[in-house]
Protein backbone atom coordinates (compact mmCIF):
# COMPACT_ATOMS: atom_id res chain seq x y z
CA UNK A 1 0.00 0.00 0.00
CA UNK A 2 1.04 3.58 -0.66
CA UNK A 3 0.48 6.08 2.06
CA UNK A 4 1.36 9.44 1.84
CA UNK A 5 0.53 13.11 1.83
CA UNK A 6 1.08 16.23 0.34
CA UNK A 7 0.54 20.42 0.75
CA UNK A 8 1.88 23.57 0.00
CA UNK A 9 1.05 27.39 1.05
CA UNK A 10 1.29 28.20 -2.17
CA UNK A 11 -1.59 30.60 -2.14
CA UNK A 12 -2.05 33.83 -1.87
CA UNK A 13 -5.48 33.87 0.09
CA UNK A 14 -4.31 31.61 2.33
CA UNK A 15 -0.88 32.68 2.72
CA UNK A 16 -2.99 36.69 3.37
CA UNK A 17 -5.17 35.19 5.82
CA UNK A 18 -2.54 33.45 8.25
CA UNK A 19 -0.56 36.80 7.35
CA UNK A 20 -3.38 39.26 9.07
CA UNK A 21 -3.88 36.56 11.15
CA UNK A 22 -0.23 37.45 12.78
CA UNK A 23 0.35 33.77 12.27
CA UNK A 24 3.22 33.54 9.62
CA UNK A 25 6.97 33.88 11.37
CA UNK A 26 7.64 37.10 10.27
CA UNK A 27 9.37 40.34 11.59
CA UNK A 28 7.38 41.12 15.12
CA UNK A 29 6.00 37.95 14.99
CA UNK A 30 7.16 35.59 18.02
CA UNK A 31 4.41 32.84 17.94
CA UNK A 32 3.96 32.25 14.33
CA UNK A 33 5.48 29.52 11.18
CA UNK A 34 7.35 29.52 8.37
CA UNK A 35 4.85 27.78 5.66
CA UNK A 36 6.89 24.85 3.84
CA UNK A 37 5.69 22.32 1.55
CA UNK A 38 6.08 18.59 1.19
CA UNK A 39 4.80 15.58 -0.62
CA UNK A 40 5.71 12.19 0.76
CA UNK A 41 4.44 8.86 0.17
CA UNK A 42 5.75 5.43 1.96
CA UNK A 43 5.45 2.26 0.85
CA UNK A 44 3.55 -0.49 3.27
CA UNK A 45 3.93 -3.70 3.42
CA UNK A 46 2.18 -6.62 5.22
CA UNK A 47 4.28 -8.98 7.49
CA UNK A 48 4.10 -11.33 4.52
CA UNK A 49 5.39 -9.23 1.71
CA UNK A 50 8.48 -8.02 4.21
CA UNK A 51 9.33 -12.11 4.51
CA UNK A 52 9.32 -12.23 0.48
CA UNK A 53 11.63 -9.51 0.82
CA UNK A 54 14.28 -11.88 2.66
CA UNK A 55 16.39 -10.87 5.19
CA UNK A 56 18.03 -7.62 5.97
CA UNK A 57 16.60 -4.91 8.49
CA UNK A 58 13.09 -3.62 7.93
CA UNK A 59 10.88 -1.11 10.17
CA UNK A 60 8.17 -1.28 11.30
CA UNK A 61 5.26 0.69 11.79
CA UNK A 62 2.60 0.00 14.57
CA UNK A 63 -1.08 0.83 14.29
CA UNK A 64 -1.42 4.25 14.80
CA UNK A 65 -3.60 6.20 17.53
CA UNK A 66 -6.02 8.33 16.34
CA UNK A 67 -8.05 10.95 19.13
CA UNK A 68 -9.92 14.15 18.59
CA UNK A 69 -9.39 17.42 20.21
CA UNK A 70 -12.55 19.16 21.14
CA UNK A 71 -10.53 22.53 21.76
CA UNK A 72 -8.72 22.90 18.33
CA UNK A 73 -7.81 26.30 16.82
CA UNK A 74 -10.74 27.18 15.33
CA UNK A 75 -13.27 25.83 18.07
CA UNK A 76 -15.16 27.74 21.08
CA UNK A 77 -14.07 24.77 23.00
CA UNK A 78 -11.59 24.97 25.78
CA UNK A 79 -7.63 23.69 24.37
CA UNK A 80 -6.69 21.17 27.05
CA UNK A 81 -4.36 18.94 24.62
CA UNK A 82 -6.41 16.11 25.52
CA UNK A 83 -6.69 14.77 21.94
CA UNK A 84 -2.54 14.51 21.44
CA UNK A 85 -2.15 12.87 24.94
CA UNK A 86 -4.99 10.01 24.08
CA UNK A 87 -3.19 9.94 20.79
CA UNK A 88 -0.07 9.02 22.31
CA UNK A 89 -1.62 6.90 24.97
CA UNK A 90 -3.30 4.73 22.47
CA UNK A 91 -0.26 4.27 20.00
CA UNK A 92 1.60 3.25 22.71
CA UNK A 93 -0.65 0.77 23.76
CA UNK A 94 0.96 -1.67 21.10
CA UNK A 95 4.71 -0.94 21.98
CA UNK A 96 6.60 -3.30 23.80
CA UNK A 97 10.04 -2.93 22.98
CA UNK A 98 11.16 -0.38 25.67
CA UNK A 99 11.02 3.31 26.36
CA UNK A 100 10.50 5.71 23.41
CA UNK A 101 13.82 7.10 22.69
CA UNK A 102 13.03 9.73 19.96
CA UNK A 103 9.88 12.14 18.96
CA UNK A 104 9.24 13.29 15.92
CA UNK A 105 6.74 15.57 16.53
CA UNK A 106 4.72 18.02 14.46
CA UNK A 107 5.58 21.50 16.24
CA UNK A 108 5.77 23.77 13.38
CA UNK A 109 6.90 27.61 15.81
CA UNK A 110 3.52 27.78 17.47
CA UNK A 111 2.88 27.75 20.96
CA UNK A 112 -0.74 26.11 20.03
CA UNK A 113 1.42 22.57 19.18
CA UNK A 114 3.81 23.12 21.90
CA UNK A 115 1.22 23.12 24.85
CA UNK A 116 -0.48 20.17 23.68
CA UNK A 117 2.73 18.02 23.12
CA UNK A 118 3.24 19.18 26.82
CA UNK A 119 0.36 17.93 27.95
CA UNK A 120 0.91 14.63 26.11
CA UNK A 121 4.41 14.25 27.69
CA UNK A 122 3.27 14.63 30.95
CA UNK A 123 0.18 12.06 30.51
CA UNK A 124 2.31 9.59 28.92
CA UNK A 125 5.72 9.93 30.65
CA UNK A 126 6.08 6.52 31.93
CA UNK A 127 6.43 5.07 27.93
CA UNK A 128 8.86 7.83 27.16
CA UNK A 129 12.89 7.57 27.67
CA UNK A 130 13.96 9.62 30.89
CA UNK A 131 16.77 11.34 28.25
CA UNK A 132 14.38 10.76 25.04
CA UNK A 133 15.38 13.01 21.95
CA UNK A 134 13.04 15.28 20.24
CA UNK A 135 13.18 16.24 16.61
CA UNK A 136 10.47 18.83 15.14
CA UNK A 137 11.75 18.82 11.43
CA UNK A 138 9.83 21.89 10.54
CA UNK A 139 12.59 24.32 12.03
CA UNK A 140 14.69 22.88 8.98
CA UNK A 141 11.88 23.54 6.13
CA UNK A 142 8.87 24.56 7.52
CA UNK A 143 5.11 23.42 8.13
CA UNK A 144 4.30 20.97 5.84
CA UNK A 145 0.70 20.74 6.30
CA UNK A 146 -0.64 17.50 5.53
CA UNK A 147 2.86 15.67 4.73
CA UNK A 148 3.90 16.15 8.03
CA UNK A 149 2.76 12.51 8.96
CA UNK A 150 3.81 10.42 6.86
CA UNK A 151 7.14 12.97 6.76
CA UNK A 152 7.66 12.37 10.14
CA UNK A 153 7.53 8.72 10.28
CA UNK A 154 9.72 8.19 6.92
CA UNK A 155 12.48 10.79 8.79
CA UNK A 156 12.24 7.94 11.91
CA UNK A 157 12.56 4.40 9.50
CA UNK A 158 14.82 6.46 7.76
CA UNK A 159 17.24 7.41 10.78
CA UNK A 160 17.17 3.87 12.16
CA UNK A 161 17.74 2.05 9.36
CA UNK A 162 20.98 4.04 8.86
CA UNK A 163 21.92 3.61 12.27
CA UNK A 164 21.61 7.05 13.33
CA UNK A 165 19.14 6.41 15.89
CA UNK A 166 18.30 3.71 17.79
CA UNK A 167 14.39 2.77 17.90
CA UNK A 168 12.04 2.77 19.28
CA UNK A 169 10.57 6.00 17.82
CA UNK A 170 7.32 7.65 17.96
CA UNK A 171 5.71 10.07 15.44
CA UNK A 172 2.96 12.82 16.02
CA UNK A 173 1.35 15.10 14.25
CA UNK A 174 -2.04 17.55 15.39
CA UNK A 175 -4.19 19.24 12.42
CA UNK A 176 -6.33 22.58 12.41
CA UNK A 177 -8.95 21.17 13.25
CA UNK A 178 -9.97 18.02 15.50
CA UNK A 179 -7.78 15.18 14.57
CA UNK A 180 -5.05 14.15 15.94
CA UNK A 181 -2.81 11.14 15.44
CA UNK A 182 0.57 9.25 16.31
CA UNK A 183 2.72 5.95 15.56
CA UNK A 184 5.34 4.24 16.91
CA UNK A 185 8.36 3.05 14.45
CA UNK A 186 10.38 0.52 15.52
CA UNK A 187 13.36 -1.94 13.70
CA UNK A 188 12.44 -5.41 12.93
CA UNK A 189 16.07 -6.97 12.22
CA UNK A 190 14.61 -10.11 10.90
CA UNK A 191 13.42 -8.72 7.57
CA UNK A 192 14.32 -6.30 5.24
CA UNK A 193 13.93 -2.69 3.95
Amino acid sequence: MLAGGLDSYLDLYLLGTLDMADRVLANGVMDGFAPGEGAVFLLLGSERARQALGPGPAVKVLPPGLASEPGHRNSDQPYQGDGLAEAVGLALEGHENGPIRTVFGGLNGENFGAKEWGVAVLRNRPQLDEEFRFEHPADCFGDTGAAVGPLLVGLAARAMQEQHLSGPCLAWCSSEGEQRAAACVTMDVGGRS
